[in-house]
């Protein structure tokens, strides 16, 4: 029990207390200053960082004229320090800024935390600028060539011509396939006046066939007849 009461004391003995001092509101990509009050002389290492909702760090703070991640601590800066410069690299919004102290050495630490409400960019910090003015000189470095391909390139006419092709061979092709459905109709006329001529040279062949086998008949009958007749004339 003695034991266990000593490693729940010495904890709280090892915490420090201090205040965290930082504005209310702070502009997006622009550093503004964070600082520690504490009444304690011993070293701690120092993390401060602004947090989202989610406990995402969305802040940077400077190191010897450098911006870090804060994920890190400042090894061994207070007290010989106690103000520093944090921005935001996020939009705006209502977020957290925290501060952690700990002992050098030491794995527990002091936390204080309060909210902060970051407004839209006005004039991002000089670093940040440049980063993206370097990201976006290529695009405007194509922006202004396309516009003079464009200006140099007569684009319309083009265009019109493209429609003319198009019309023009649609057209011939409309054209084309009149010219076969009218070929191919005429064809089908053609046979069809074929097959009745033919039809008709049958029906006519038939009939005169007809006649003629029947005068034929009548024909040799009267001479089949006459014979007998003068066959008895002469008995």
């Amino acid at each position: 029990m003695v034991i266990s009461i000593l490693f729940l004391i010495l904890p709280l003995t090892s915490a420090i207390e201090f205040e965290l001092i930082s504005p209310e509101s702070a502009n997006a990509e622009e550093s503004f200053s964070v600082s520690i009050s504490s009444s304690s002389s011993e070293i701690h290492d120092v993390k401060i960082f602004v947090q989202d909702s989610a406990k995402k760090i969305i802040s940077q703070i400077q190191d010897n004229d450098e911006w870090k991640s804060p994920r890190l601590y400042l090894k061994s800066a207070f007290p010989e320090d106690k103000e520093f410069k944090i921005r935001v690299v996020s939009s705006s919004g209502n977020y957290e800024i925290c501060a952690r102290l700990r002992k050098t050495g030491k794995t527990t630490f002091s936390e204080k935390c309060r909210p902060i409400s970051i407004n839209p960019s006005v004039n991002p910090d000089q670093d940040l600028k440049e980063s993206k003015n370097q990201v976006s000189v290529p695009k405007e470095k194509e922006s202004p060539d396309e516009d003079k391909k464009e200006e140099s390139e007569p684009i319309t006419p083009q265009v019109d011509n493209n429609k003319n092709k198009t019309s023009k061979s649609n057209s011939s092709e409309q054209t084309v396939k009149f010219e076969e459905l009218s070929s191919t109709k005429e064809e089908s006329q053609k046979i069809m006046l074929n097959k009745k001529s033919s039809e008709n040279k049958v029906e006519l062949t038939t009939k005169y066939g007809q006649k003629e086998t029947l005068i034929l008949y009548g024909f040799i009958f009267l001479c089949i007849i006459l014979i007998i007749i003068l066959a008895l004339n002469k008995l």
